[in-house]
C-alpha cells in the first residue's frame, strides 16, 4: 500500500532551539521527509539549514525548487518563499513582496495529490 510519508512542521522565529532539538531527535533512516517552515525577520539571513545540520542524523538542507522528494531528507523553506509539494517534487514560489517586517515562508500540499516518496 502507498504511503505518504512526510512530516511537516512550521515555527515562528523564537522556534528555533525547539525545531534543533527536534530535528535532533529524528534517528537515521527516517522513513519519511521532512518539511520546514521558519517565520524570520526580513534582515536576518537564512541560517536555519546549518542550524539544524550541526545535531541531525539527516541532510538538512533549504529546498529546491525541482527537487524529487526523499525520506530520511530535511527540507526547509528558503527566505521569502512559499515551500509547495507537487507530485513528488519541491515547488517553491516567490513571495510577492509587501511591507512588512517578517519574511513569510508558506507549506501547502494537497494529501490527495502527494504520491509515494522514494527512498
Amino acid at each position: 500500500m502507498a504511503t505518504h510519508d512526510i512530516i511537516v512542521i512550521g515555527a515562528s522565529a523564537g522556534g528555533v532551539q525547539a525545531l534543533s532539538k527536534l530535528v535532533a531527535a529524528l534517528p537515521a533512516g527516517l522513513p519519511a521527509a521532512v518539511f520546514i517552515v521558519l517565520h524570520i525577520p526580513t534582515d536576518a539571513p537564512s541560517l536555519l539549514p546549518a542550524i539544524l545540520a550541526r545535531d541531525s542524523q539527516l541532510a538538512v538542507a533549504h529546498a529546491v525548487d525541482g527537487e524529487e522528494i526523499r525520506r530520511g531528507r530535511v527540507y526547509v523553506a528558503p527566505p521569502d518563499q512559499h515551500l509547495l509539494i507537487e507530485d513528488s517534487h519541491v515547488k517553491l514560489v516567490m513571495v510577492q513582496k509587501k511591507t512588512c517586517i517578517v519574511r513569510r515562508s508558506m507549506l501547502s500540499f494537497d494529501r490527495r495529490r502527494v504520491p509515494p516518496v522514494r527512498e
